[in-house]
């Protein structure tokens, strides 16, 4: 990488050997040119976090992975056509065909709940009462998730 130097990918090495429950912030320097330009766009890809909150024992699989392999291993896979296909729309059909109501482009306002139990789903104007036996899948990005459940 233009600008660094063997000081900086140095830096890197104890992600190599951390563990899941270290973070990559603490673990190693999040500024820099190295980290601006290649550490910190590839874990923000793989990790799908803000990487100096993310694990640093996955980053350091990542960096073994990729960067240590060599260019080979560098090189991205992108799916043409999305992953809806075979991501989404067969974890849509399956819970669909167990039962579940799935509603897509509506905003979870906030949860209702008594005794540590979520019974309602505020969207908005429209509030869902949910039964004892109702189970919740919030699939959100983390910062959404942590302005519903601040807790």
């Amino acid at each position: 990488m233009p600008d660094t130097t063997l000081r900086d990918y140095l830096a890197l090495t104890p992600l190599i050997w951390s563990s899941p429950s270290t973070l990559v912030g603490d673990a190693i320097p999040t500024k820099g040119v190295l980290y601006q330009r290649l550490v910190q766009p590839l874990l923000l890809a793989a990790l799908n976090v803000d990487p100096p909150i993310g694990s640093a024992g996955l980053a350091g699989a990542i960096v073994r992975e990729t960067l240590l392999a060599g260019g080979q291993a560098c090189r991205p896979l992108v799916a043409r056509e999305g992953l809806s296909a075979v991501l989404v729309e067969p974890a849509v059909k399956l819970l669909q065909d167990k039962g579940a109501d799935i509603r897509f482009s509506q905003e979870l306002r906030e949860f209702g709940s008594a005794a540590d139990r979520i019974n309602e789903l505020k969207f908005g104007e429209e509030t869902i009462t949910l039964a004892p036996s109702d189970v919740v899948v919030l699939a959100v990005p983390p910062r959404s998730a942590a302005s519903l459940l601040p807790d």
